[in-house]
């Protein structure tokens, strides 16, 4: 579903007034709690003030700004840090993974201990982030009509509704990435770069735009990336990321 409804946040709160048969605590966790809707959000801060006995109720979100006020205030706000590329490139190599991939999928974590296992773990999501690598220095190099082309590759899925979606904003993630490193490599900030295999086509690219520029097509994904989670059009953000960009 786009949000998260009242009727779900009404069946927590049915659930959470059950007894625990082994009078042990009742937890529940909202992941991506900015997606409640205003209606389900107010029907859940009855339960946030007067919770039952030995209730923990856990929202998950990575825009606590994006959660309504009443809400923030009802809560106790705990942030997760990243973790050192360096912890996480060392467990990574405990884990057997050889020193040159632990190093490129320690940065491509971004601090994020389970990203990283998940890049070790999960071939088939390393092979999908090599092939959307490739797939945006394509786009780089072609005339407007061979990226619109081969975007039109990214819309041909008979996938679920959402799950499409998921993948659009992970591909544009992977873009992301890929545009930090053209930035880090233009500031002479080397190692700071994540793909390190990818080197030496960052550095090409990096002499074709100005800072200005690299920053701004990375706040035009941000921005695109946000758009899709608000259910808009996905054609159509897509499509105009991309005539905005070259």
């Amino acid at each position: 579903r786009k949000d998260i409804s009242i009727k779900q946040i009404h069946e927590i709160s049915e659930s959470l007034n059950h007894h625990s048969l082994v009078s042990s605590y009742k937890i529940v966790i909202i992941d991506s709690a900015e997606r409640m809707s205003i209606g389900a959000s107010n029907a859940l801060l009855k339960t946030l003030e007067e919770p039952s006995p030995k209730t923990l109720i856990v929202l998950l979100t990575t825009d606590e700004k994006a959660l309504p006020d009443t809400i923030v205030s009802r809560c106790q706000v705990v942030r997760f840090y990243q973790v050192p590329t360096k912890e996480i490139y060392n467990a990574l190599v405990e884990k057997g993974a050889k020193r040159d991939a632990a190093l490129e999928m320690a940065r491509l974590a971004f601090g994020s201990p389970g990203r990283a296992l998940d890049l070790l773990a999960n071939q088939e999501k390393l092979k999908f982030f090599k092939k959307e690598r490739e797939r945006f220095w394509t786009l780089l190099k072609d005339g407007l009509a061979e990226r619109l082309s081969h975007l039109a590759n990214l819309f041909s899925s008979k996938d679920d509704h959402m799950e499409a979606r998921d993948k659009l904003i992970e591909i544009l993630q992977i873009w992301q990435t890929l545009w930090r490193d053209i930035l880090s490599s233009k500031q002479g900030a080397g190692e700071l770069v994540a793909n390190i295999s990818e080197e030496e086509e960052i550095k090409k690219q990096a002499k074709r735009y100005s800072g200005a520029q690299i920053a701004g097509v990375i706040k035009k994904i941000e921005d695109s990336a946000a758009l899709l989670r608000q259910n808009d059009n996905p054609k159509l953000i897509i499509e105009n990321l991309i005539l905005s960009l070259y």
